[in-house]
């Protein structure tokens, strides 16, 4: 379980670092930066925080922590949905 806490913080803490060094390369104009790969970290982090919540949730049980799970599970949801989003509009830019 300490694996898996410490996987998640870490993915986290690396899609955070992308998303700010995507966000800063595009201000700055340094190279084609396109917003789909900002929203894939997005996407990312939000899977992730979910994961996080949700595993935290389960060791531990109370009415508290189970509002936190569902916080979790709507991260997931909400970080599944950008992915899903990113992918079409790849698609969609590739295609026509």
């Amino acid at each position: 379980m300490k694996i898996n806490e410490k996987i998640y913080s870490l993915v986290n803490k690396i899609s955070i670092i992308g998303i700010l060094i995507i966000i800063g390369l595009h201000f700055l104009k340094i190279g084609n930066v396109s917003f789909y790969i900002l929203f894939l970290f997005f996407g990312l982090q939000q899977i992730f925080d979910g994961l996080n919540k949700i595993e935290l949730t389960q060791q531990k049980d109370s009415k508290e922590h189970n509002k936190i799970s569902k916080k979790g599970v709507f991260d997931v949801i909400c970080g599944l949905a950008f992915m899903i989003v990113v992918i079409i509009g790849i698609i969609r830019k590739t295609l026509w």
